[in-house]
């Protein structure tokens, strides 16, 4: 059994895998946290953009994320905290992802705002704490 690169500890085919397929949608902000770090140790794009809220995907870059994506190693995700957000159908979600890039071990801590659009979480916004 390989266990899904989110570090669920279940298989991709339970966990990230049909979410990033397409044949499944993330089932809360968490999912979708564990679905994207999927996709950006995968370099799938696509899915990245696709899982952005319509008013904030412009703020994406994906030839600056491809890079960095290209350049890293991921090795970890660990969700420090998930709560309801500020309005209806919105969630914050605070993680440490753990990558290696330009041979050095780092670590990514973000805490990131998901809105649901027509039933599906989608990212709206990530700050890195005490920003």
């Amino acid at each position: 059994m390989t266990h899904c690169t989110c570090g669920s500890a279940r298989p991709e085919r339970k966990c990230c895998g049909p979410i990033l397929a397409g044949k499944k949608l993330a089932e809360t902000p968490e999912a979708l946290v564990r679905a994207r770090f999927t996709a950006f140790a995968r370099g799938d794009l696509e899915f990245l953009v696709a899982s952005c809220h319509p008013k904030t995907v412009c703020r994406f870059d994906p030839e600056v994320n491809r890079s960095w994506a290209e350049q890293s190693e991921f090795h970890g995700l660990e969700i420090v905290a998930c709560r309801p957000g500020a309005a209806a159908d919105s969630a914050i979600v605070e993680f440490r992802a753990a990558f290696t890039s330009d041979g050095m071990r780092r670590q990514h801590h973000e805490i990131s705002e998901f809105r649901r659009v027509d039933g599906r979480w989608t990212f709206y916004d990530g700050k890195r704490p005490g920003d």
